[in-house]
C-alpha cells in the first residue's frame, strides 16, 4: 500500500510542479475552490459502506449490492445539485469562470458512483498487489492525457478534465479487475446504516477541518491565496497523506482480525506508528527545513509566498501523522463514534483558530491554525488509545524517540552542509541536500537501533531483509 500510494503521489507530484510551471495559482485557485463545492455534497454520500464491509467480515452478496446502489443513486443526486449550485457559487465569489466548472465537474459524481464496490475485496482480503495497480494504472494514463491538455489548453482547463479523465478511468479498472458485478438493491440498508451512520457524521466533520480552509481563505484572502494554499498544502502534507495515509488503509483490515486479541492488537498499533514515524517524520522534516530552498527552484518564484506556510503545515503533518491511526483502532474495534468525537474537537479548534491566524498573519497563518489543533489533538487521541488497549504512558514515544533524534540530526547535518556549500547553484544544492539527508537519517536511524538492542521495528525488518550482515548472531530471525 505504501509503494502504491507513494507511486499514485509521485505521478500527482510531477504532474503539479509541471503545471505549476505552466499555469498561474490563480487557475489552481479556481479548481481548489470547485473541487471544496464537490467535496460539501459528496460528503453527505459518504456511508462509508467500504469501511462497513471490511469491518463485517461475514457480508454478504446482497450487502455489496445494497452498498453499491445507495452509492449510484446519491452519485446522480450529488450532479443534478451541483448543477443548480454553481451559478450561485460563481456570485458568491464573484468568479464567473466557476459556473462552467462546476457543471463539469459534476459529471464525476455520476462516475463515482458507478465504480465497482466489489474492488474492497482487495483492502478485506490483503490483496494490495491488486490494490496497487487499481491506483497507478489509471493515474498514469490521466496523468499522460493531463500534460497533453495543458499544452493544448494552457489554463484550468486542463485540471478539470484530466480529473474527469481519471475519475471514468477508475470506473473502467473497478469492473476489469474484479469480477463482482453490482446489482440495484436496499436489502441490506437498514443492517448497513447502523454502523455507517456514525461513519457519515464523522464525514461531515472531516469536511469542515479539510475544506472549510480553503472556502474561508477564499472568502478572506482571493483565489490567488487558494491556489499558494492548495499547492503549498499538497506539498507539505506527502509525510501524512502519502505516507501515513497508506498505512493506515493497509493496517485496518489487520486490525478488524485483531479486534478480540488486546495484546496482538497493541502490538500491531506500536509497529504501526514505528513504521510511520520512521518515513514520514525524516519527510517532515525535510520538506520544512529545504522549503525556502525547494520552493522558488522547483516550482518558481511566483509561488514564494507560501514558502512559510509550508514549513509550518509540514511540521503539523508529522503531528497528524502520529494521531491518524488511532481512529482505525477505533473503527475496527466497532467504536466509529470515536471519529466523530475527535473531529469535532478538531474542528472546534481548527476553525476558530484559522480565522484568527488568518486575520492576524494571512497565508502563514494556516500553518499555525493547524499545528495549533493537530497538537492539541494527538494528546487526547493517545490518551483514548491508551486506554483502549492498556498502552504504557510512554510505549509511543520509546517506539518513535529514535526516529526523532535521528531527523533532528539529519537537520543540523543540512545546515552545516549548506554553510559549507556556499553559492552552489539552487538546483544542485537541492538535490545533494535530499541525497545527504536521506544518507544520514538512515545512517543514524539503523545506529540508534543497534544501540537500543535491535528490537523489532521497521529498522529490523530492513536490516533481516536486505542487510542481513548487520544482524546480531543472537537476534537473527524475524
Amino acid at each position: 500500500m505504501l509503494i502504491s500510494r507513494m507511486v499514485v503521489k509521485s505521478i500527482g507530484l510531477v504532474s503539479s510542479i509541471i503545471l505549476a510551471r505552466l499555469l498561474l495559482p490563480e487557475d489552481f485557485g479556481i479548481v481548489a475552490i470547485a473541487m471544496a463545492i464537490y467535496a460539501f455534497i459528496d460528503l453527505f454520500g459518504a456511508f462509508g459502506f467500504g469501511t462497513v464491509l471490511i469491518q463485517k467480515q461475514n457480508a454478504t452478496v446482497t450487502d455489496y449490492n445494497t452498498a453499491w446502489t445507495f452509492k449510484l443513486l446519491f452519485g446522480l443526486c450529488a450532479a443534478a445539485l451541483l448543477v443548480l449550485l454553481a451559478p450561485w457559487v460563481a456570485v458568491y465569489y464573484q468568479d464567473p469562470r466557476l459556473t462552467a466548472v462546476i457543471y463539469t465537474i459534476s459529471l464525476m459524481a455520476v462516475l463515482s458512483g458507478c465504480t465497482n464496490i466489489g474492488v474492497i475485496d482487495f483492502q478485506k482480503n490483503l490483496d494490495f498487489r491488486k490494490e496497487l495497480k487499481l491506483q497507478v494504472i489509471p493515474k498514469l494514463l490521466s496523468f499522460s492525457c493531463t500534460m497533453v491538455l495543458v499544452v493544448v489548453l494552457g489554463n484550468y482547463w486542463a485540471l478539470v478534465f484530466g480529473m474527469l479523465v481519471n475519475e471514468a478511468l477508475n470506473v473502467i479498472f473497478s469492473f476489469y479487475m474484479n469480477a463482482f458485478r453490482p446489482r440495484f438493491s436496499l436489502a441490506s440498508a437498514r443492517e448497513l446504516f447502523g454502523f455507517s451512520k456514525w461513519l457519515m457524521l464523522n464525514n461531515a466533520i472531516d469536511y469542515i477541518n479539510k475544506k472549510v480552509p480553503i472556502l474561508l481563505t477564499g472568502q478572506l484572502l482571493d483565489s490567488k491565496a487558494v491556489g499558494l494554499f492548495s499547492v503549498g498544502e499538497e506539498i507539505a502534507l506527502l509525510p501524512t497523506s502519502e505516507i501515513a495515509a497508506p498505512i493506515n488503509r493497509a493496517t485496518y483490515p489487520v486490525y478488524a482480525k485483531l479486534k478480540d486479541d488486546k495484546a496482538e492488537l497493541r502490538k500491531a498499533y506500536l509497529n504501526t506508528i514505528n513504521l510511520s514515524a520512521s518515513i514520514s517524520l525524516p519527510a517532515a522534516a525535510g520538506i520544512a527545513f529545504l522549503a525556502p530552498l525547494l520552493v522558488p527552484t522547483v516550482l518558481g518564484p511566483v509561488w514564494v509566498p507560501m514558502t512559510e506556510m509550508m514549513q509550518w503545515l509540514a511540521l503539523a503533518g508529522f503531528v497528524i501523522s502520529l494521531s491518524s491511526n488511532v481512529g482505525y483502532v477505533f473503527m475496527a474495534t466497532g467504536s466509529p463514534r470515536y471519529l466523530v468525537f475527535t473531529n469535532v474537537l478538531r474542528a472546534a479548534i481548527f476553525i476558530p483558530a484559522l480565522y484568527f491566524f488568518i486575520k492576524l498573519y494571512g497565508l502563514t497563518g494556516i500553518g499555525y491554525a493547524l499545528l495549533l489543533a493537530a497538537s492539541i489533538l494527538m494528546v487526547v487521541t493517545h490518551i483514548s488509545i491508551a486506554r483502549l488497549v492498556a498502552l504504557d504512558a510512554f510505549a509511543v514515544l520509546k517506539v518513535t524517540l529514535r526516529a526523532i533524534a535521528a531527523s533532528t540530526l539529519m537537520c543540523l547535518a543540512l545546515y552545516g552542509f549548506q554553510l559549507l556549500a556556499g553559492n552552489w547553484p539552487d538546483l544542485l544544492l537541492l538535490l545533494s541536500s535530499v541525497a545527504l539527508g536521506a544518507v544520514v537519517y538512515g545512517s543514524l536511524l539503523l545506529l540508534f537501533w543497534q544501540l537500543a538492542g535491535c528490537p523489532d521495528s521497521l529498522e529490523k525488518m530492513i536490516v533481516s531483509r536486505y542487510l542481513p550482515g548487520l544482524m546480531p548472531k543472537d537476534n537473527s530471525t524475524t
